[in-house]
């Protein structure tokens, strides 16, 4: 229930009047003096218009070196490594299993490597069997990083 207006007007102005009438009677505080505030800022220069351009950045003394080329291939030369004949296995399985065809590895014939990206790039070419063989040896790309689950099969060509 809200108490009628009425009542309530003169409250508020009985109100509004002693806070004007307290602001009134207080006494000022004493204006300060000029002694008392700290001197201005210098003024800041004047503006002079540049008539010549700016002088180019100087160069650096240390000069980088330009990005190197990516790593040369580096043939394996033992490719009944374990390690080797296994992406070979991976290579062949993979591949077998996307394209849904009988594929049995047989041996690695060659392999290079290049280092790439945490692991390498290995080039081989692969001997294989099966009913769904179209050429007895094939091209394939592998890239991986030994001892790791990430591999991928890239590239499966019959040579």
């Amino acid at each position: 229930m809200r108490p009628p207006l009425p009542l309530l007007l003169p409250l508020l102005l009985a109100t509004f009047f002693a806070i004007a009438h307290a602001e009134t009677d207080t006494v000022a505080a004493p204006s300060p003096t000029l002694a008392t505030y700290p001197p201005p800022p210098p003024p800041p220069p004047a503006w002079t218009p540049v008539s010549s351009p700016r002088s180019p950045p100087q160069a650096s003394t240390t000069v980088s070196p330009p990005p190197s080329p990516p790593p040369a291939w580096t043939p394996v030369a033992n490719v009944n490594v374990q390690s080797i004949k296994q992406v070979g296995q991976f290579a062949v399985r993979i591949h077998a299993l996307h394209v849904e065809v009988d594929l049995v590895f047989v041996e690695v014939v060659s392999c290079r490597t290049q280092p790439s990206s945490d692991g390498f790039i290995y080039q081989l070419v692969v001997a294989v069997t099966g009913s769904g063989a179209e050429s007895p040896q094939y091209d394939a790309v592998v890239w991986g990083i030994l001892g790791t689950m990430r591999w991928e099969l890239r590239s499966f060509k019959p040579k």
